[in-house]
């Protein structure tokens, strides 16, 4: 059975983001897919190799999962920052707040770094 990332508030963000993650329809050896893990190593390595806790998402996916990690809790917004550059320099995916997110995303990234 696939984990879900623990939502007792009933957090929009984090229902959209196990959605997302149960839906992956993407397949292991797809292009353009990449494996995801649902709860976040960072919080649980001992999960790292364990099957259930694996997704395989698209790239445009795998943004949108980490976007609404960010959004759920702003302590993400580094696992958020690379894909979200990369993105939006390849013309891929952008944050739906444009600009103004972009901006955002960056303030809690340094904001993050800045406490460990």
């Amino acid at each position: 059975m696939m984990y879900s990332f623990e939502n007792p508030d009933h957090n929009k963000w984090i229902d959209k983001y196990n959605e997302l993650c149960h839906a992956g329809k993407a397949k292991r050896d797809d292009i353009n897919t990449s494996l995801h893990h649902i709860i976040p190593r960072s919080i649980s390595p001992e999960l790292t190799y364990d099957k259930n806790n694996h997704t395989y998402l698209t790239v445009v996916d795998h943004m949108w999962v980490h976007y609404y990690l960010w959004k759920a809790n702003p302590q993400y917004a580094s696992q958020a920052w690379f894909g979200t550059v990369w993105a939006r320099k390849n013309h891929v995916w952008d944050l739906p707040g444009g600009d103004d997110e972009y901006e955002q995303l960056k303030k809690d990234v340094f904001r993050y770094r800045k406490k460990k």
